[in-house]
């Protein structure tokens, strides 16, 4: 039937002939590569021969190939497995740093929808993938570590450009303090990458009047929250093997002893761990944990080195793989940093660093603290301090 409708459909369909012939006949004169010059019955036989992914890519390296292939040979990764899925979006995003591969859901993602660890735990949209499943190294903190963070990290390191995850985005250091139990809590976390294996190293400081011994180890026993090493430990913590490090400890502390640190190792994850007390006199005590874990090399959501660590997964039991323990410590202190000796005495330092209940302040060792929610600080990075809007008034 004759209509205005079809009339312009064809019309329509004329033109985008004609453009695509126009677009051949440029490709064909101003192209210096051979392929192209080849008849297009040849370069069909090309596509069929190559692997479902590669024959994907190369029907859309220019107009001109994919008016011969057709669209089939991309579509047809829709009915492919995940495994050749995976490789045909690697391809696409190869040389492009706006984009990655996620391995949950196989699909692209923008990489700056993927906030840095301290903000990832306060999600503002975005796929669920990029924050559900994620490790936490303090209760309610808001530093958490998820998937992609590893993979983009590991993957700025291989291309060599920025792609906005240097391993800087993994420092991080905040106190909390709780009135009701004078209770001041430290944590510090970095990150290496050895082997093509992203490796973190987090030191947590609890430090309390020896008033309250007896409440922290009660507290132990009833409150997995308030202090653990990985998620293995958390229940109740009065059979655990962490309760009797804790208790053996101050129990030295107080008969003026000093414990030798031993190095343990986590029979159920990639993670090797110190447990340390120390007397602080009037002050109080200190009960600290370091942990070095090993969080696998990014290439596979389901590798069993990141699903034994966190949260959201089952856990995965690794109690049949052999590893030398103090080997996943001793391959992130190898690397050029900050020793785990210096850090210790630079967390003391800060643990005893002045803060203030105002939203930034600078105490006179010169760290600079944001407060956050009434009773939370984080350190600032380096630079000078951040003015309120009063300040900014002041000035003027």
């Amino acid at each position: 039937m004759f209509s205005l409708r079809n009339v312009r459909r064809s019309l329509g369909n004329l033109i985008l002939t004609t453009q695509i012939r126009h677009d051949i006949e440029v490709v064909q004169e101003q192209t210096p590569s051979q392929l192209l010059l080849l008849p297009p019955e040849i370069i069909l036989v090309i596509g069929r021969m190559l692997p479902a992914q590669s024959s994907a890519c190369f029907s859309l390296c220019c107009r001109y190939l994919y008016h011969i292939l057709g669209s089939e040979s991309w579509k047809s990764i829709r009915s492919e497995t995940p495994d050749v899925q995976i490789a045909f979006l690697s391809c696409l995003v190869e040389y492009d740093s706006d984009y990655f591969v996620c391995l949950d859901c196989i699909r692209l993602h923008r990489t700056n929808i993927v906030k840095w660890p301290r903000l990832a735990a306060s999600p503002t949209g975005g796929p669920r993938c990029i924050w559900f499943a994620s490790l936490r190294f303090l209760f309610l903190s808001n530093y958490r570590i998820s998937f992609p963070h590893i993979q983009l990290a590991i993957k700025q390191q291989s291309c060599g450009t920025d792609i906005g995850f240097p391993l800087d985005a993994f420092q991080h250091l905040e106190v909390e303090y709780d009135r009701s139990y004078k209770k001041t809590t430290l944590l510090s976390v970095d990150a290496q990458i050895v082997s093509n294996e992203f490796l973190m190293r987090s030191q947590t400081w609890v430090l309390l009047p020896w008033s309250h011994r007896d409440d922290f180890i009660e507290e132990l026993a009833h409150e997995y929250w308030s202090f653990n090493i990985c998620i293995h430990t958390r229940g109740r913590l009065k059979d655990s093997p962490v309760m009797d490090l804790v208790k053996s400890g101050l129990d030295i502390l107080e008969d003026h002893g000093r414990r030798h640190a031993q190095i343990l190792t986590c029979p159920c994850c990639w993670m090797d761990y110190v447990l340390d007390a120390r007397d602080f006199g009037e002050r109080g005590f200190a009960v600290l944990v370091t942990r070095w874990m090993n969080l696998g090399a990014g290439l596979d959501s389901a590798d069993a080195k990141w699903k034994s660590l966190i949260i959201g997964r089952n856990p995965v039991d690794v109690r049949d793989i052999r590893r030398d323990p103090g080997d996943i410590r001793t391959g992130f202190e190898d690397q050029a940093g900050l020793s785990v000796e210096a850090l210790t005495a630079d967390n003391e330092r800060k643990l005893f660093s002045r803060r203030q209940f105002r939203r930034i302040s600078r105490g006179r060792d010169g760290c600079v603290w944001k407060w956050d929610r009434g009773w939370r600080w984080y350190l600032a990075p380096s630079g000078p301090a951040e003015k309120s809007f009063w300040q900014c008034l002041a000035d003027e």
